[in-house]
């Protein structure tokens, strides 16, 4: 599963199931951090300049991302609660269509995991603003974290973990996370990860049900403070 198993029904009034008690939590897997990235020709090298771009131009920045209710959706809006940026939200379906719009012009910025656009970020065609994480990125060393640009509380990750149905057997879920953490622990895989900076983040399965709850609240408390109910 990935973070959506605990974003998505926070975005509806009516979910179809509770995240923290549908599922028997097995083991965390992997976490990345986001970057929020521009068109390299947009005149905005922080946070800070970008924001006072968009309330320049406002109306006429637009921000993309994979779908309403998705991490990125949230994550976006967010960042305009807590700084006032004026952006609109244009839907898409997918990765390969994020970066053409936002290199078309279509789309001005974007939330997005870093290793699918490192490439145009290298190429001098998009520019990175401010990563999500509790740290900077090994791979983007020169990008500083939204806390370190005075954008507090919003460390946000994509993450992926092993779930199975409510009430599995303890015995059973004990043994597949050991077997999780044994896969997690190979150096092939964690260099395979890093190169798209996502790191292995194994655990027992009382952190990663506690970490779907802590998840599950946060996006519910922050759709009902903002009015962003979708259904």
């Amino acid at each position: 599963v990935a973070a959506n198993l605990a974003v998505g029904p926070a975005t509806l009034k009516k979910p179809p199931y509770d995240p923290s008690s549908a599922f028997t939590p097995i083991g965390e897997m992997a976490r990345g951090a986001y970057v929020f990235m521009v068109r390299a020709d947009l005149p905005a090298t922080d946070m800070k300049q970008f924001v006072a771009w968009t309330r320049a131009n406002a109306g006429k920045v637009h921000y993309a991302t994979p779908g309403q209710g998705s991490v990125h959706h949230l994550a976006t809006e967010m960042l305009k609660q807590k700084t006032g940026a004026d952006m609109i939200h244009v839907p898409y379906k997918g990765g390969p269509a994020l970066v053409a719009a936002l290199l078309g012009g279509e789309v001005q910025a974007m939330f997005e995991s870093p290793g699918g656009y490192l490439g145009n970020i290298r190429a001098g065609k998009l520019r990175a603003l401010g990563v999500t994480g509790a740290r900077r990125l090994a791979v983007l060393p020169e990008v500083a974290t939204l806390d370190e640009q005075g954008i507090s509380g919003l460390q946000v990750n994509s993450w992926w973990g092993l779930v199975g149905p409510a009430g599995l057997a303890p015995e059973l879920v004990q043994r597949l996370n050991a077997e999780l953490g044994r896969v997690l622990a190979d150096p092939d895989l964690k260099a395979s990860l890093e190169k798209l900076s996502i790191e292995p983040s194994p655990g027992t399965p009382e952190a990663f049900g506690a970490y779907i709850r802590e998840e599950w609240q946060r996006w519910r408390q922050f759709v009902a403070s903002s009015g962003l109910a979708l259904e």
